[in-house]
Order: structure tokens, then sequence, then C-alpha cells
């Protein structure tokens, strides 16, 4: 049926093709769009998750290379350049404890659609 869908044939040639009934038809087409959404969802949340640890990741490097400017290059910098780059080191600590916040967020929900399918299967007669 998925094949059929994706070269473009209606409804009806599917039914026709596949020998049928409609009621039948619909129940395996609204199955097959509800694990494709499915799969799509956990492609998204994976997705956005890869994306978050690349950020931290990049967060982090630049907190560390602000706090190196502050600690080595201090003696060399005249008093605003100091509070500029204190200012830049805090907001950057900011949004990775933001970030840190927000993966925690994410875990405890990943943890609880995972919690939640399988109790729902374990009470699904095999």
């Amino acid at each position: 049926m998925y094949e059929l869908l994706a070269e473009g044939y209606t409804d009806r040639e599917m039914m026709s093709q596949l020998h049928m009934s409609e009621s039948t038809y619909y129940w395996y087409k609204s199955k097959l769009y509800e694990k494709y959404g499915k799969i799509q969802r956990e492609k998204t949340e994976d997705m956005i998750y890869l994306q978050q640890q690349i950020l931290y990741e990049r967060l982090t490097k630049l907190y560390k290379l602000s706090e190196d400017k502050l600690t080595k290059d201090s003696k060399h910098m005249n008093g605003a350049e100091i509070a500029a780059v204190g200012q830049i080191a805090q907001e950057l600590s900011i949004n990775i404890l933001k970030l840190e916040c927000e993966g925690i967020r994410s875990m405890n929900r990943n943890i609880n659609n995972i919690t939640r399918y399988l109790y729902n299967n374990s009470n699904s007669p095999n």
C-alpha cells in the first residue's frame, strides 16, 4: 500500500489493485499514517536532542574561551573590556543552564512516553 501511495495512485485504484473493501482499505491506510506519524515524531525528537547537544557543546566552548580571556588576558584589558567579556560569560552560562534544564525536561518527557508505552503494551492481550 505504501508503494502505491508513493506512486500517486488514487484510493479507488489502490482498493481495486489490492482487492480490498473500502472499509478495510481505509482502516489499513489510517494505520499506515499512524505509523508514519509516529516515525516522523521520533525523528523530530531525535533531531531536536542532537541539535540541543551541539548547541550545548558550542556554548560551553565559548564560555571556556571567555573565562580564559578573563583569567589570562585581563592584565592587558581595560575595565570596560573586562566588564564586556564578563557579561558575555554570564549570558553564556545562563543559556547553558537553560539548555540543561530543557534537556532534563525533554528526558523526563521521553521517560514518561516510554513508561506509558510499556504500560499500555503490558496490559494488552498477546
